[in-house]
């Protein structure tokens, strides 16, 4: 079976002491077959001389400041060990690796967020709200940068739908306003574009022009119904 070729593919790494291909096959195997002890212990032995690669790596990082790096790092361990969980395959990760990975991340979230608002100051709002979602991945509820990057996204997409407003554009306003409804007064100056943006129609009476009594009424009001379903926003009919 699958699960048996893979097996015996990490088996052979291991045995030429190529642990990281080994524990990708031992992987792989298990995969095939979450039952395979030979695997599960395959990826014990050579999942756990990966993660200690991964925490070493990190540890350097650490020691060198180099926060971006570390955080990273020490998150790519954390999925590995979480991969091999999946496997009920327990992989171990000395406590003190998580007070470095706080600490590092203390300092890297006030080094994005600094960055972040320093590009809302300078109106550079693309720019900021990359570092914003950053920020949001590595740690959802910091600060204030949900809000921050609802300004971020929204404040743009308002000025250009006042420009759209001053130069009379007022079906784009229209459609910009709709992305920005819950945003400042979007919801009024929404309105009013509509209302700048409509241009009424007069229907007036059918005449019968046949020898059915009310035919022309009949047909007048299936047609009302069906123009009206499928009439434009900027349509606006009146009596």
């Amino acid at each position: 079976s699958g699960t048996k070729k893979m097996t015996k593919k990490a088996i052979a790494f291991e045995q030429q002491g190529m642990y990281v291909e080994a524990s990708a096959y031992y992987l792989l195997a298990l995969e095939r077959k979450n039952t395979n002890i030979d695997a599960a212990m395959g990826l014990k032995r050579t999942g756990q001389l990966v993660l200690d690669d991964y925490l070493t790596d990190f540890f350097k990082s650490h020691s060198a400041k180099d926060y971006k790096s570390s955080v990273y790092g020490y998150l790519k361990a954390i999925d590995w060990q979480k991969n091999a969980r999946i496997y009920n395959v327990s992989l171990d990760i000395p406590h003190y690796y998580m007070t470095y990975y706080n600490e590092d991340l203390s300092v890297f979230l006030a080094q994005l967020y600094e960055d972040a608002t320093s590009y809302l100051d300078k109106e550079e709002f693309h720019l900021g709200v990359i570092k914003l979602d950053e920020i949001l991945k590595l740690k959802a509820d910091y600060k204030d940068v949900a809000e921050l990057k609802s300004y971020a996204v929204l404040e743009p997409l308002y000025r250009k739908a006042n420009q759209a407003l001053e130069i009379k554009k007022y079906r784009k306003a229209y459609s910009l306003f709709g992305r920005t409804i819950s945003y400042k007064d979007s919801e009024e100056l929404r309105a009013y574009a509509l209302k700048e943006a409509q241009y009424p129609i007069a229907m007036l009476p059918f005449e019968n022009g046949t020898k059915v009594v009310n035919a022309h009424k009949a047909f007048e009001s299936q047609f009302l119904n069906l123009f009206i379903n499928n009439k434009s926003t900027f349509i606006k009919i009146i009596d």
